[in-house]
């Protein structure tokens, strides 16, 4: 039978050629799933963790377990203690993480000492300096000597030597060769002379030995480790601290091992910690943890994104199949008319799926790793930029995953051949006697049942979207039904089915009420796809899903890419923010109540406090700066009080004022994010009159305020009366749904400043055309400006579009567009291919009866408007209702927080014409190919294969 298989194959090579690479296809994407979103983390997780180190100075693998055990322990149990620690720190803690060492230190201190020296430098009363004594493991190859020697192993005569660092020499008044009285303040051991014999500094370079900056060792005296132990510590029974330090090589934390490194972190440090006088750091820790949720997320949108692309692809294999299947079924039915089994017919196909999965299976997941090589250089939808490759690695995750898919493939195989092992030549006969009966899904209603599940589906995603909502929930905290992945295809598969239904009827009353104008190619045509069978409305179904989903691809890149970058200038405010450092004077300032309206007393001399009276810059100076083209002053106040005038009640909350005119120049604003209203409508009312102030509607809401109503905000402790004129949900720099901001107001910045007393204001500017930040940031450095804080909407934007998240959705949604139209064009070409020489005998007649070529071609072109083109337009439709209603889906990974402002679906023109580009190549690409077919067919052997 495994020849027979064999035989099989390699007659229907092109057939099978096309079934072997969308199994192929579908093994790759889902093994570049854990292969991507591994590869893109490993890189993003280097790379912050090399930015820890550039930002605070410690390395990042720092591995520390000190003992405090003079504080905390007393007699014997000190140095119990400390043997306990040196013997389990290193073997049962750090040992376990099975990451390599790039160094490993002990150290034991007698922090608690005075020192003196032995022959007064001056007749003056010498004064005692407080320093500690320590033992540093491996010191001598981490140190590089400035003057002198090593100290010695021993005691020499009674004394001890020691070296000191560079910095100690000032900082302790020390000397070389001098000899000084060391006192134990804690009473452990007996005054003894110390010498210096050594000065030294740190090796050049950033040697990772070292894990603490060096002013901390500049108030110490190193003495031989061993030496420290056996005559200090040992021989005395004498300790107060202990310090162990490993560290650990981090390049080698691999994504695949962060959960069981991050529960051996968690378990030792709950152990280290729970006994006395303990403390254990691993600065790496916090960034880990962040990568356990940023992975989660990642996860979560690739399938959001790929699973529609991947019952894509189900549907194509089965589509093959099936067309492979129909080819065979002749042979099936004689063979079982000649006594073969349904298990055998069956077995024979199951040997060819496995024989087809097994080959996408193994080479599934190098196509994966080529996919994911090129995805790493993504930087948006369509768009690619040189980036150093991604660390792709194979795991057995992989294998798993192609596995699975691998299986799955022979599942979609083995149904229309489980299918075709049940009929017998009598049956096969028959059916193909008998007029097209009814599909499966038509006669069950499966469009009716997949529309209503996908709207289920929006239903249940609405609920949990008002649970994250209202709780303020971090978005992968509130389970994620994984029914959700799925109802965006099941309304294409819907839809597209409720089109067809209705489809034959629409072509037969066109038919009908044209039949006597149609021309002959016309008639022809219209009879052909009304009477058409399944395999037409296969290939509809399979179009319409194809550009559907490729259109999904394409709109839920741009709708990602673009919310993005909104919540960034969002965010940020405008193009670019900074916040100057202003000069100060401090001065006495009686102040008055805090809160409340302007009858109350100004309060006595004892509420007096003492305040900073601000100097403003010259805003004149920095209002213009070369790469911007408009500037505006913004006073941003939080933790400020907000009451009504009644004072029933108060709120903490942030106080915005502006400068109407200037701010409406500079502030970011999206369409429709203030409902029917523009930003400037509301800067108008501000504009208007000089007390006006515009509330969050939270403030509205929970003050029981209407427009009109006077209310109280602080600036400076001052009281601010305010009349409200409006209430507004959203406002450019203030996150409405985080319990700091959610209560907001905006004011006039003059009013305001002339109410209270001038506080230091942001200044925004609006970017000029075509200026970069470089110009921008030069600009800066050239009128020296001192500044407590700068935003670049632009940098910041980028740091995004290098984020994991980002960086998948891009590349996922690009492979996907990509893979669509790929398999859309293959299946578009299988159809016709099987089509025309299924017809061949119906087009010899047709040329036997006069019919040009010409004409017979144009029969084909009008067939192919009405099925391929209907389908295209159709998919074009459905996709942009399946757009419309599914794409917020992607907003699932984020808090309520991080959806600010509110997501919306965008479409792009560009992206439609690409879309368009590669239609209109494929059916260019069919005519030619009908074309081409259609001028091989030979009239006489047409007409010969009727006869026979």
């Amino acid at each position: 039978m495994f020849f027979l298989v064999l035989r099989k194959i390699f007659n229907n090579k092109w057939l099978m050629g096309c079934l072997l690479a969308g199994s192929i296809l579908a093994v790759a994407m889902v093994s570049s799933i854990p292969l991507y979103t591994d590869g893109i983390l490993q890189r993003m997780l280097t790379k912050d963790l090399e930015s820890f180190q550039t930002s605070t100075g410690y390395y990042p693998g720092r591995y520390v377990f000190s003992l405090k055990a003079f504080t905390y322990y007393s007699g014997s149990e000190r140095l119990n203690a400390y043997r306990y620690f040196d013997q389990n720190v290193g073997p049962l803690m750090a040992d376990k993480l099975d990451l390599p060492y790039l160094s490993r230190v002990t150290r034991v201190g007698m922090d608690h000492m005075t020192v003196l020296p032995k022959v007064p430098k001056t007749d003056q009363e010498p004064q005692r300096v407080y320093m500690s004594t320590f033992g540093l493991t491996d010191l001598e190859n981490h140190i590089t000597l400035l003057a002198g020697r090593m100290p010695a192993k021993e005691a020499v005569n009674g004394v001890y030597e020691v070296l000191i660092d560079a910095g100690a020499q000032k900082a302790c008044d020390l000397t070389l060769d001098e000899e000084i009285i060391v006192t134990d303040t804690t009473k452990q051991l007996p005054d003894a002379i110390y010498k210096i014999v050594g000065i030294f500094q740190r090796a050049a370079g950033n040697d990772t030995y070292w894990s603490e900056p060096a002013k901390m060792y500049e108030t110490a005296l190193f003495m031989d480790y061993n030496l420290m132990l056996k005559d200090l510590i040992y021989k005395n029974d004498a300790i107060v601290s202990g310090y162990w330090y490993f560290a650990l090589d981090y390049s080698k934390i691999t994504v695949d091992r962060l959960e069981p490194i991050l529960k051996l972190l968690d378990g030792q440090q709950k152990y280290m910690t729970s006994f006395r006088g303990t403390s254990w750091d691993f600065p790496a820790l916090k960034i880990l943890q962040q990568y356990q949720k940023r992975e989660q997320q990642l996860k979560l949108t690739l399938w959001v994104l790929q699973v529609p692309i991947l019952l894509m692809l189900a549907f194509y294999i089965f589509m093959v199949t099936q067309l492979i299947v129909e080819n065979d079924k002749n042979e099936i039915a004689v063979l079982k008319s000649r006594g073969a089994g349904r298990g055998q017919v069956f077995s024979s196909y199951l040997m060819q799926s496995l024989l087809l999965s097994g080959v996408a299976v193994v080479l599934g997941p190098m196509v994966g790793m080529l996919i994911c090589t090129v995805l790493g250089a993504s930087n948006g939808f369509l768009e690619f930029v040189a980036r150093t490759a991604l660390p792709l690695r194979m795991s057995g995750k992989t294998l798993l995953y192609a596995l699975y898919a691998g299986m799955f493939s022979v599942v979609m195989m083995m149904i229309p051949a489980l299918l075709a092992s049940q009929m017998t030549i009598v049956e096969h006969k028959q059916r193909k006697s008998r007029r097209w009966n009814a599909p499966v899904w038509q006669k069950f209603f499966l469009d009716f049942v997949f529309i209503a599940l996908s709207l289920y589906g929006l239903y249940s995603y609405g609920i949990r979207q008002q649970t994250v909502l209202v709780t303020s929930a971090e978005g992968m905290d509130v389970p994620i039904d994984p029914f959700l992945f799925l109802i965006s295809t099941l309304f294409v598969l819907g839809a597209g089915m409720l089109f067809l239904r209705l489809y034959p009827y629409v072509i037969r009353l066109i038919s009908w009420a044209g039949r006597k104008v149609w021309t002959p190619v016309l008639y022809t045509a219209f009879i052909q796809v009304g009477r058409s069978t399944g395999r037409e409305q296969f290939l509809m179904l399979f179009l319409i899903l194809t550009v559907s989903i490729g259109v999904f691809s394409a709109n839920s890149a741009r709708t990602i890419n673009q919310n993005i970058e909104d919540k960034v200038h969002y965010s940020v405010g405008a193009d670019v923010t900074l916040q100057m450092k202003w000069e100060s004077n401090e001065k006495t300032y009686t102040a008055g109540p805090q809160m409340g309206p302007p009858t109350q007393s100004a309060g006595s001399a004892s509420d007096a406090t003492s305040v900073v009276t601000y100097i403003e810059p010259d805003f004149g100076l920095y209002s213009k700066l070369d790469g911007t083209s408009a500037a505006a002053r913004v006073y941003v106040g939080d933790q400020l009080q907000i009451s009504d005038s009644h004072m029933g009640s108060t709120r903490l909350g942030v106080v915005m004022a502006v400068e109407p005119n200037e701010f409406g120049k500079v502030c970011w604003s999206a369409a429709g994010l203030y409902g029917q209203y523009h930003i400037n409508d509301y800067l108008n009312l501000l504009a208007i009159s000089p007390n006006a102030v515009l509330v969050s509607q939270a403030v509205m809401t929970d003050l029981n305020l209407q427009p009109g109503d006077s209310i109280y905000y602080s600036i400076d402790k001052q009281a601010v009366e305010g009349v409200v004129y409006a209430a507004v949900n959203f406002w450019p720099g203030i996150n409405p749904y985080t319990e700091k901001t959610k209560y907001f107001v905006i004011s006039n910045l003059r009013f305001a400043q002339t109410s209270a007393p001038k506080q230091p204001y942001q200044i925004w500017y609006q970017r000029a055309p075509g200026a970069t930040s470089e110009q921008i940031i030069q600009a800066i450095e050239d009128k020296e400006m001192k500044l407590e804080s700068f935003s670049d909407a632009r940098q910041a934007i980028t740091l995004k579009k290098n984020d994991p998240l980002l960086l998948g959705t891009n590349g996922a949604m690009t492979l996907g567009f990509v893979v669509t139209m790929a398999i859309s064009m293959i299946g578009f070409f299988i159809y016709w291919i099987l089509s025309i020489q299924s017809r061949t005998l119906q087009f010899g007649i047709f040329r036997a009866m006069g019919m040009t070529s010409g004409r017979v071609i144009l029969t084909l072109v009008c067939e192919q408007i009405m099925i391929s083109g209907v389908a295209i337009v159709m998919g074009l439709v459905i996709g942009g209702m399946m757009c419309q209603l599914f794409v917020p889906l992607l907003s699932l990974v984020y808090s309520s927080a991080d959806q600010v402002p509110p997501f919306r679906v965008i479409a792009s023109r560009s992206d439609y014409l690409n879309l368009y580009a590669v239609i209109g190549f494929m059916l260019a690409a069919g005519l030619g190919m009908l074309g081409v077919l259609v001028s091989r067919i030979k009239v006489a052997q047409a007409i010969k294969l009727g006869e026979d």
